[in-house]
């Protein structure tokens, strides 16, 4: 709506949001351009805090990334020429190869194993019939769209999500406090092929955007 209206001059539109708005801007009914980024990376981003039980726990971290069954993402949400990835951008200089890719947990073309595997995890971390846990998520579509898949996803294996949306400016705080267990948003992550680029934000200890707090 603000797009609309002229309220801000540049919105990365959602593949919903480009489905309804290009019939109008080919139009002419709404002054307004569309332009294609190079290939980048974007998804449905997902965070725990490890310092924070049952996060702490390794096998349980294991079992989350598991259960998720990235191919259903991208039949939801993915553009045409969406492909799975790891953090870089696919074919790039520093990206995995695909064989190398599916080495990763959470990657392994046998989804039902995976799951099976996560079941197990969970149970010896001492939650043989899964848990419920509160979601933090940004008061945005995208975000509340992406949580709803997350959580749809973590059902398979037993823990459940219940999605608390927040506003932005809320969620960053408590991102900030460390007052969160689960949270998840739809974001981009840009178009440079640089590791520093993902690595620099989100993975090294201290970092601003490491919200999960690795270290």
């Amino acid at each position: 709506a603000a797009l609309r209206t002229g309220q801000i001059m540049r919105y990365a539109l959602t593949p919903n949001d480009e489905e309804a708005l290009r019939p109008l801007i080919e139009k002419g009914e709404l002054p307004l351009k569309l332009v294609t980024a190079p290939r980048g990376q974007s998804g449905a981003q997902f965070f725990v805090n490890v310092k924070q039980k049952p996060y702490d726990d390794l096998r349980v971290r294991q079992a989350i990334t598991m259960a998720v069954d990235r191919n259903d993402f991208i039949k939801i949400a993915g553009r045409e020429g969406t492909i799975i990835s790891g953090w870089l951008i696919p074919g790039s200089y520093w990206a995995l190869p695909d064989g190398e890719l599916e080495k990763i947990i959470g990657y392994k073309k046998d989804k039902a194993a995976e799951r099976a595997e996560a079941k197990k995890l969970l149970a010896e971390a001492g939650f043989p019939n899964g848990f419920t846990v509160k979601g933090m998520v940004r008061n945005e579509t995208s975000s509340v769209d992406a949580a709803i898949r997350w959580a749809d996803q973590l059902s398979k294996v037993g823990i459940k999500m219940e999605i608390g949306a927040t506003d932005v400016a809320v969620n960053y705080d408590r991102f900030a406090k460390g007052d969160f267990t689960m949270s998840s948003f739809a974001a981009t992550t840009g178009t440079s092929p640089d590791p520093d680029t993902f690595y620099g934000q989100f993975f090294l200890c201290g970092s601003p955007r490491n919200y999960s707090g690795w270290c």
